[in-house]
């Protein structure tokens, strides 16, 4: 009997066991990201002292939003033949009342997050930039991680991933024939489409260094439908050299970049070119004033005509006195006849 309950209390506690397993291997996604947020959370409170009493408040009992990306792998790919499932960037993020930047607290995992971990706490400003030069960012960005990710670090690659550059109006000479194989009739008509366009260089810059990473490109005086022409590292005097303006640096990188105003150059010639179309259009109005001066000159015959219509007028007058006058004559030989009788 002895022997039966330490059978039935062992098979109890191996029960209570597996139950015990199966229980946690059941757990659900929230549990997983409850997990994750209370662990971002004390990370963000014991790494920013500057938060008042409120805004510690806000943090402690507010939902946070979970910002994702996918993560680049040492080749600057992005990494998916995980044994489990795709590892991606996940930052918990706090829009705390009272402050002017995001608090980020990244880590990285699975989309469980069953083994997130809080990395660094990060302060983000997102600004909202204008469409032209939003594109113009994207395709720099697309440019270095297809074809200068190796020629870069870590730090560097994100620095120009995740951060502003120097928008300058730069005069390089552009690469007209890249693989050398174009002939000159095809290079010229590079030249020609090249010339016509505004040359804006996207820049990021590394004191440390000595040099820039530029991003040479032709678009619209606004930066619409810029494209790289070619990209590297510059030294920091070649850059100066060929800088004709510096448009937009990091600080005022949300302002959109204007058209400017029409030069007196341009106006002189849009001028030009309107007094040479109104001379065009002046064989019209010679016709029309032609016309004016053939009626002034049928005006001017006119009176002839009158005279011709009063002589006939005149005609037909003395034509109808002529019967008065052959009846006077009439009378006067029937006077005379009678007289000789």
């Amino acid at each position: 009997m002895g022997f039966s309950g330490q059978f039935l209390r062992s098979g109890a506690l191996l029960f209570l066991i597996a139950g015990s397993i199966l229980l946690s291997g059941c757990r659900s996604d929230v549990y997983y990201q409850n997990r994750a947020v209370e662990r971002a959370r004390k990370f963000l409170l014991a790494n920013a002292p500057e938060l008042s009493v409120e805004q510690i408040y806000f943090v402690k009992y507010n939902s946070p939003i979970l910002l994702t990306a996918p993560i680049l792998d040492k080749r600057g790919k992005i990494e998916r033949e995980m044994v489990t499932a795709e590892q991606r960037q996940i930052c918990v993020t706090w829009a705390i009342p009272g402050m002017d930047k995001y608090y980020l607290v990244f880590g990285s995992s699975s989309g469980r997050m069953e083994f997130w971990y809080p990395n660094r706490l990060i302060r983000k400003t997102f600004r909202q930039f204008s469409p032209p030069l939003n594109a113009a960012m994207e395709t720099a960005r697309k440019y270095a991680l297809n074809y200068l990710y190796e020629d870069m670090s870590v730090t560097e690659f994100n620095e120009v991933r995740f951060y502003f550059p120097y928008v300058i109006e730069t005069k390089f000479e552009y690469v007209l024939d890249p693989t050398g194989n174009a002939s000159q009739e095809e290079i010229d008509k590079v030249r020609t489409g090249l010339e016509k366009k505004t040359q804006y260089s996207l820049v990021w810059k590394f004191p440390e260094r000595g040099e820039a990473m530029v991003f040479c490109g032709a678009s619209q005086p606004d930066l619409t439908g810029w494209n790289v022409n070619f990209a590297g590292w510059v030294p920091f005097e070649e850059l100066d050299a060929e800088t004709i303006e510096v448009v937009r640096t990091p600080e005022d990188a949300t302002t959109p970049i204007e058209v400017p105003d029409e030069s007196e150059e341009a106006a002189e010639k849009r001028d030009s070119v309107t007094e040479q179309t109104e001379s065009a259009v002046q064989p019209e109005e010679a016709a029309e004033k032609v016309d004016p001066v053939t009626e002034q000159t049928e005006s001017a015959v006119q009176p002839e005509e009158a005279a011709e219509k009063r002589d006939s007028v005149t005609e037909k007058t003395e034509t109808a006195a002529q019967p008065e006058e052959a009846a006077e004559k009439e009378d006067a030989v029937t006077e005379k006849t009678e007289t000789g009788a």
